[in-house]
């Protein structure tokens, strides 16, 4: 027991001195260790070179481990404690012990049989006592090994990082260490930078600019990097500066060297660069440069010459020449980017030099060259420019888009204007329109040429080319061209350079002649509100003057506030120009626009055309003739008035101010725009009418097409609920139809009261479709239909609507006569009334031949005289009735003498009424006499509607030529094109040009198609329709060989032939003077008007048939030729021949009409009796013989 507690407390003894032991020496090569370390860091980031400083770092770790010795070792060395000791203070740790275990330490190192230490028993117990007590005190646990712990850590720590940073850094670890052991000596640390030049210039021209750019090879360029210079003239010196950084380099530059010197560079831990010498030379300069340019062979444009300023299409060819004023060994062009540039060829001389040396120089963008010279020495003694190259690239042409807008409405037999500006920054090659019906199956669109050029002009570049394109596109021309139609139109600019630019696609729609109607009367109402408008405006001006004016008269003197009366007229004034001018909005650009519209849709023969030509006249009278004398009056007047409100004192002058050329100036303009307001309303009101009547016509076609319903329905059901609810409805519709139809008979009514003083004519059209309404009783036979429909009689329900039906097309009629302007339409109506007045002509001389034998019967009862009344009255009223449609047909001389005629045959009746016989002769025989006058003055109405007629054809006929000769032209010299192509590749087409010829083939074909439709709107001569039926003949011919794919003469020929008859056509049509004015109307006789129309042809027309026998002629020649030298005929030329034959037939009947009628005519004129003239009626001049464009005509053929 005794061994165990001693040897408990000699084990702590021990471990405790170890604990110590390891605490000690942890932190002794801890810390010196972290001296170590931390001095070699920081000669290593410091990079020492002074041995002083290297010292004092070693002699720092020394000092710091001597004190670390001092601070650990020595005092464990020279520590010493017992067990004792120990004991003592395992009973502070443990206060249980007591003294007791230091005590029984003390006893157990004591002898049993020393006397001196006292009782043995005594000891015995207390060393039993102390064990007892210690063991159950973990003695063991009462060393703290924590301070060794972390002294251990600590030194393990830093012998880590220090085995660390030797295996990552081995060489500089051990040339630390190395250094720190021995500071005087030892290796030294390599540079931290390691600069180098990279430009270091040894000569440069004098007055050219010096630099020297500097990079660090480790990467870390130095913040003191400095250029020492050192000048030996004028006077030794040296500067020092500073380098700039530049990106990644350090850069110094002198702007202008005067004089060499020598320079060093030096920065951070760097100093190793050597000395440079620079020299200043002479440089050979340049004294000339000159530029040329080549543009590209597409682009049109002339060569140029410049200087240091180039400005080159891209793809052109550049050369550069200059002279120097001395020898150079070596000239080279560099760019900022060190790009490859063409080499440079000096002369002989080497005074001059020229580039590209070889092969062409073609820049591709834009940027500055340099000229660098190399002197005899073979150093760059100088840059010379810079050369600033501008490349300019072809940019694709553009187009602005005029006409038409987007979503506009058409009819379909419109001729639309396409108004664009195409533009191009050389030269626009080809506008084309292309278009495409909108449906739900893609479109492949069709191309219209608007402009081609086959070449560029000559300019010089940067001039540009700014083309207006203007075309009228024929809509009905196109494929679907029909009411409902849409079609997406699209233009696409070309540029010689194959580049192209199209307009987003606009969208028209095709609509009914009906619908634009409405569309143009909804305009002319905004016409009308418009008018409205300026005549307020100028009627409030008028009032400003005319109270000016009255208190002037008033007073007697001039007021001050007179002045803003006066001004507010002014501006009321302005206004009214506005109103009527403005560009944008005037009303003479909504007149303008209408009539576009009108000529555009081809309805000038409406009759809105001519009160909008009318109105544009009127208007125009105003705006030219009244106004700017109202307005230059009155501002004479305004001035005056205030120079008056100026003038003070002695100057004053109160006299009244004359305003009396203002204010008649101004009645006059309210007088014209009242008159102009007048018309156009009552004409608004009118067509409103007749757009009303046409829509309740709409209206009653469907009920009537419902009402057919209901009676099949009817018929099939019997009397179902369902058909009969059907019937009633469709009667309430029908009722309400017609309470319509009362409404505006009612309008119409009071329209046409207001209408008989300020328009007969529209008075008639309005009279004659009242006349009609009332005598076919329409509204009672709506409302007769309504009644039947109630009472399921839907098939007499279907028989009244019918009427209906054809009541409200004769008012539409009626009403629509009096827009019968047109020639066409005119020369129609004429003849018709022609006929009818054949009639009445017949009929009057009946009547007065009943007349003469009543006269000379001996009739006590007067019985004949009382039937020839009832005759002579029936007869007057419908001799009134074609006076009056003649009148409005404006045939005022005809019209006259029916007048004159219904007169006498209205003294008719009554005379017979009378039972005066003799007097209802002479008013019979009267009556005749202005009906054969009345159908004289009608021929030669007719005469010159029908040259009208043939004039109007003609000039639109040669308009459409023109397009068509153009086209046929360009057709030709794309066959031309395709065929040379075609040679130089023996024979065969590639796939461009094999799609280009399917082009071309589509194009012949519409084109002949376009022929096909000129010729039958052409009604005014057989001898056009058979020379244009000639083209199409020939277009067909050639388009069946490009079908084939031949491009020969078999092609080319017909084609030129197109052409030829197209020009012949064109001349012909320009030929308008009718042969017919030089013949009074009057020498054709009585019998001869009465037959139909006379034949107008004009000497273009008899030219022509000369000219298409000839031609004939020369075909003919040309195929017999042919047979005679091959044999035969081919198929091709067996099918011109018939063409040939068919058309030599028809020439041949035209010939032999124009031959028999003159023959006719006499023979007609002989074989039917004229009636007698009246005894005051000069007898008519003699006939001449022969007919002038007969012989015309045979002269031409022979």
């Amino acid at each position: 027991m005794k061994a165990n507690l001693q040897e408990r407390v000699s084990a702590i003894h021990q471990q405790a001195v170890q604990v110590q032991t390891w605490t000690a020496w942890s932190w002794t090569v801890g810390v010196s260790l972290a001296a170590a370390i931390t001095a070699e860091l920081i000669d290593f980031l410091l990079r020492l070179r002074s041995w002083p400083l290297r010292i004092l770092l070693t002699a720092s770790v020394v000092a710091v481990v001597v004190w670390a010795v001092r601070r650990w070792l020595v005092p464990w060395w020279h520590s010493s404690f017992s067990n004792v000791q120990v004991a003592r203070r395992l009973e502070q740790l443990h206060p249980r012990l007591g003294e007791r275990l230091s005590s029984a330490i003390a006893f157990l190192q004591q002898a049993t049989d020393d006397p001196r230490e006292g009782s043995l028993e005594l000891r015995y117990a207390v060393v039993a006592d102390a064990e007892s007590i210690a063991a159950d005190l973990p003695l063991e646990s009462s060393i703290d090994r924590r301070p060794a712990r972390r002294a251990l850590a600590f030194a393990v720590a830093l012998a880590i990082a220090a085995l660390a940073i030797g295996l990552w850094q081995p060489t500089n670890f051990g040339r630390a260490l190395a250094r720190l052991v021995w500071p005087v000596g030892g290796p030294m640390w390599p540079p931290r930078n390691q600069l180098e030049l990279v430009t270091a210039p040894t000569a440069v021209a004098l007055g050219e600019s010096f630099e020297v750019q500097l990079i660090d090879r480790n990467g870390h360029l130095p913040d003191d990097a400095t250029i020492t210079l050192q000048f030996d003239e004028p006077a030794r010196r040296t500067e020092r500066h500073l380098l700039q950084q530049r990106g990644e380099k350090l850069v110094f530059r002198i702007e202008q060297v005067l004089t060499g010197f020598r320079y060093r560079v030096t920065g951070g831990d760097d100093d190793s660069l050597p000395w440079h010498e620079l020299q200043v030379v002479q440089p050979p300069k340049l004294t000339d440069l000159v530029s040329a340019t080549e543009p590209p062979a597409y682009s049109g444009l002339k060569p140029e010459r410049g200087g240091r300023l180039v400005k080159m299409l891209a793809g052109s060819q550049l050369m550069i020449e200059g002279r120097l004023d001395r020898a150079a060994s070596a000239v080279r062009l560099q760019t900022a980017t060190k790009e490859p540039l063409p080499e440079v060829q000096l002369a002989a001389d080497r005074l001059s030099f020229h580039s590209p040396a070889n092969s062409p120089w073609q820049p591709t963008k834009s940027q500055h060259v340099w000229i660098e010279l190399v002197d005899e020495t073979g150093s760059v003694t100088g840059r010379d420019g810079p050369l600033e190259l501008q490349v300019i690239p072809d940019s694709p042409p553009s187009l602005a888009w005029d006409q038409p807008g987007d979503h506009g409405a058409f009819t379909s037999q419109a001729l639309i204007p396409i108004s664009a500006v195409a533009k191009d920054d050389l030269a626009v090659q080809r506008v084309e329109l292309h278009y495409a019906s909108i449906g739900s199956e893609p479109q492949q669109p069709q191309v219209v040429v608007l402009f081609e050029q086959a070449k560029p002009p000559a300019r010089n570049f940067g001039e540009g080319d700014s083309r207006p394109i203007t075309h009228v596109w024929d809509v009905s021309q196109a494929v679907k061209a029909a009411e409902g139609a849409s079609f997406s139109l699209q233009l696409v600019a070309y540029d010689f350079h194959g580049q192209q630019t199209s307009t987003p696609p606009r969208r028209i729609s095709l609509i009914s002649t009906q619908d634009m109607q409405h569309r143009l009367v909804q305009r002319q109402g905004v016409v009308l509100e418009q008018l409205g408008e300026i005549l307020r405006l100028q009627r409030q001006a008028r009032t400003l003057v005319n109270d000016v004016a009255a208190r002037q008269q008033d007073e007697g003197k001039w007021q001050t506030r007179d002045l803003d009366a006066l001004q507010s007229a002014d501006l009321q004034q302005r206004q009214v120009q506005r109103l009527l001018k403005n560009p944008d909005d005037g009303l003479t650009k909504q007149i303008d626009l209408m009539l576009a519209e009108l000529k555009a849709n081809r309805l000038q023969d409406e009759g809105i055309a001519s009160r909008m030509e009318s109105l544009q006249k009127q208007v125009a009278r105003l705006c030219d003739d009244v106004l700017p004398t109202l307005e230059e009056q009155l501002a004479a007047a305004l001035k005056t008035a205030r120079l008056k409100s100026e003038a003070t004192g002695d100057c004053a002058d109160d006299s009244p101010l004359s305003l009396d050329g203002v204010t008649e100036q101004q009645n006059l303009a309210v007088a014209a725009l009242e008159a102009m307001l007048g018309e156009l309303a009552q004409w608004d009101n009118f067509s409103r009418i007749s757009r009303e009547v046409a829509l309740l016509k709409q209206e009653q076609q469907k009920l009537r097409e419902q009402t057919e319903n209901v009676r099949v329905t009817l018929a099939l059901a019997e009397r179902d609920a369902e058909p009969l609810n059907l019937a009633r409805q469709t009667a309430q519709r029908q009722l309400e139809a017609a309470r319509l139809y009362d409404k505006l008979q009612g309008r119409m009514e009071s329209l046409l009261a207001k209408l008989r003083d300020s328009d007969p004519l529209a008075a008639g059209s309005l009279a004659d479709a009242l006349d009609a309404a009332t005598r076919l009783a329409i509204g009672g036979q709506m409302r007769s239909a309504a009644r039947q429909l109630q009472e399921a009689r839907a098939g007499q329900a279907v028989q009244s609507q019918d009427q209906v039906l054809a009541g409200l097309s004769e008012v539409l009629d009626r009403l629509a006569s009096r827009r019968d302007q047109d020639a066409k339409r005119q020369l129609a109506s004429l003849t018709a009334a022609a006929a009818e007045l054949n009639n009445l002509t017949q009929r009057s001389e009946n009547l007065a031949r009943e007349a003469a034998a009543a006269a000379q019967a001996n009739d006590p009862q007067k019985r004949q005289l009382q039937r020839l009344t009832k005759d002579a009255q029936r007869l007057a009223e419908e001799v009134a009735e074609l006076a009056r449609k003649l009148e409005r047909l404006k045939a005022k001389k005809p019209g006259d003498s029916l007048k004159k005629a219904g007169q006498a045959l209205g003294g008719t009746s009554q005379s017979a009424a009378g039972g005066n016989g003799g007097e209802a002769e002479q008013q019979a025989r009267s009556a005749l006499e202005d009906l054969q006058k009345a159908k004289q003055e009608l021929q030669q109405d007719i005469q010159q509607a029908q040259e009208d007629l043939v004039r109007e054809q003609l000039a639109r006929l040669e308009a459409e030529l023109a397009g068509l000769l153009k086209r046929q032209q360009n057709l030709v010299t794309e066959t031309e094109r395709l065929d040379g192509f075609k040679q130089a590749n023996n024979g065969a087409l590639g796939r461009a040009q094999q799609a280009s010829l399917r082009s071309l083939a589509q194009e012949q074909r519409q084109l002949a198609d376009a022929v096909q439709q000129s010729s039958e709107a052409f009604s005014s001569g057989e001898t056009f329709q058979l020379a244009l039926d000639g083209v199409r003949q020939q277009m067909q011919r050639a388009h069946r060989g490009l079908v084939r794919s031949q491009t020969d003469d078999s092609v080319i020929a017909p084609q030129q032939q197109a052409v030829a008859r197209l020009k012949q056509l064109i001349t012909a049509a320009r030929s308008q003077d009718s042969a017919p004015e030089n013949e009074e109307p009057a020498e054709q006789g009585p019998q001869q008007q009465t037959g139909g129309q006379p034949e107008v042809r004009s000497i273009g027309e008899l030219q022509l048939l000369a000219q298409l026998q000839t031609e004939i002629n020369r075909r003919t020649t040309e195929l017999e030729t042919a047979r005679v030298a091959s044999g035969d005929f081919t198929a091709e030329q067996q099918t011109e021949l018939q063409e040939l034959a068919a058309e030599q037939g028809k020439l041949a009947e035209i010939i032999l009409k124009l031959v028999e009628q003159p023959t006719a005519d006499a023979a007609e004129d002989n074989n039917s009796p004229a009636p007698q003239p009246p005894a005051d009626t000069p007898p008519p001049p003699q006939k001449k013989s022969g007919n002038p464009l007969d012989e015309e005509l045979l002269k031409d053929l022979k």
